[in-house]
């Protein structure tokens, strides 16, 4: 007997699958913002958006650790921040649609993909453990996402061997 009902478990894969196809969407769009935009434009943009934040909080904990990211940033950095967060995106978009679609070997492939590239985001945790708080935020949301396509691609290959 499962502990969680399968319709559960299927309505939980859908809303992920939502999720990650907005944050595939995020992280293209980001990832060719990252490629084209200076360090010191990203700078300005932080500086004009966070105004009133910074007035309410002048000592806040997330605009203190994006400023100095901002201003520790090379071009060698960013150039392959960019291009790590364009992949990472449309590689999510494009396991998003072969999944949305039942295809079974988006299921294996996405399970593949997104193990290599969690496997490099802890080395990179790793080795910088507290450079990158939103990494560590994509790593466990990755995990869970794994676990939901395992789960999906059981029930998916056990109603199709019924028919």
């Amino acid at each position: 007997m499962r502990l969680i009902p399968e319709k559960y478990w299927h309505k939980t894969f859908v809303i992920t699958i939502c999720i990650k196809c907005l944050t595939g969407i995020t992280e293209t769009v980001s990832g060719i913002l990252l490629l084209f935009i200076q360090p010191t434009t990203l700078a300005h943009i932080l500086a004009r958006f966070s105004r009133s934040e910074q007035l309410e909080d002048p000592q806040d904990f997330f605009l203190d650790f994006a400023y100095q990211y901002i201003h520790r940033l090379n071009t060698s950095t960013k150039d392959f921040a960019g291009l790590y967060i364009l992949a990472h995106g449309l590689i999510n978009l494009f396991l998003v649609l072969g999944l949305i679609r039942e295809k079974a070997w988006a299921y294996l492939i996405a399970i593949g993909v997104l193990g290599s590239f969690m496997l490099y985001q802890v080395f990179r945790i790793a080795m910088h453990p507290f450079s990158s708080p939103l990494l560590v935020v994509l790593t466990i949301f990755d995990t869970f996402f794994i676990v939901l396509i395992i789960h999906e691609y059981r029930y998916l290959t056990r109603k199709l061997a019924k028919r």
